[in-house]
């Protein structure tokens, strides 16, 4: 049995969503069942369960064998993952599917990148069988960002930095691999789109497909606390995110990979398509 974490976020849904359409029975570990299971989902076993509640933690992995580990983004989120991998071993689970980050690893100076280092360490250290999947920058952020797309100026602490943004249902054409197929343990993917990108790329696209200006400003990091506090973010986020951003103005999380093709079986996304999917959005 499959049981994926986070099933209702972004990637966990289009996970979820895939695994359906491939007849492929799975478990989805969710706070709300009732409301998860108006998704109506074929092959979805809805469990409740809560990375804080150890006791709905172990209910909900029994019988598994295989899990899609995506925890939600909180502060220090490798002892959230710590305490769910040692009930999974508990429960007697074999193998896990680690979503973890860009530039993930110890010492990285940016604490997303940190506290999925741990995760990742302490997989590599235990008992388990295991795949890291590394996403890039997700092309469902600028869905964040609508208010200021519809105003017409981006306006990010980005500098020319420029990433491979990745369409989140590319990661979990890679997930779904790697949960149903033999041959990715042990293995850390960096999962990207097909191109790097920076804001003024994106800009240019939102101009192109929306037929209307979108400009891009490159604002201080100090500009952007700001406004994030303002709009009643915590304060240890907001740094994390802005951490993030100095990482891409840097061009630290530049490379492209072939994994979405060659590990997800599918042609990777590109950022004019992604747009066009989401026109209304966007309006």
């Amino acid at each position: 049995m499959i049981l994926l974490t986070g099933s209702t976020g972004s990637v966990g849904l289009s996970l979820a969503k895939l695994l359906s359409q491939r007849g492929i029975e799975y478990r989805a570990m969710v706070r709300d069942v009732a409301k998860a299971s108006a998704l109506d989902l074929a092959g979805a076993e809805w469990v409740q369960g809560d990375f804080q509640d150890t006791e709905s933690l172990r209910q909900s992995l029994d019988g598994v064998d295989r899990v899609f580990l995506l925890a939600p983004p909180v502060e220090n989120i490798d002892r959230i993952e710590a305490t769910f991998l040692d009930i999974a071993a508990a429960c007697g689970v074999r193998y896990v599917v680690n979503l973890s980050a860009v530039g993930a690893g110890l010492g990285v100076p940016h604490r997303f990148g940190q506290w999925h280092g741990q995760t990742e360490k302490y997989l590599r250290e235990s008992e388990f069988d295991f795949t890291i999947l590394r996403p890039n920058f997700f092309m469902q952020n600028l869905l964040t960002m609508t208010s200021m797309i519809q105003q017409g100026t981006l306006y990010v602490p980005a500098g020319e930095g420029k990433a491979p943004f990745v369409d989140v249902r590319d990661i979990a054409a890679v997930a779904a691999t790697c949960l149903t197929e033999t041959g990715h343990e042990g293995k850390i993917y960096d999962v990207t789109g097909p191109v790097s990108i920076g804001y003024s790329d994106i800009a240019a696209t939102l101009t192109h497909v929306l037929g209307r200006t979108i400009n891009y400003v490159d604002i201080p990091a100090e500009a952007a606390k700001a406004s994030m506090l303002e709009m009643g973010m915590p304060a240890w986020l907001v740094d994390a995110l802005n951490e993030l951003n100095a990482g891409l103005k840097e061009n630290r999380f530049g490379l492209v990979t072939n994994v979405v093709s060659e590990v997800g079986h599918k042609i990777p996304i590109d950022l004019d398509s992604f747009v066009r999917d989401h026109v209304a959005s966007f309006a």
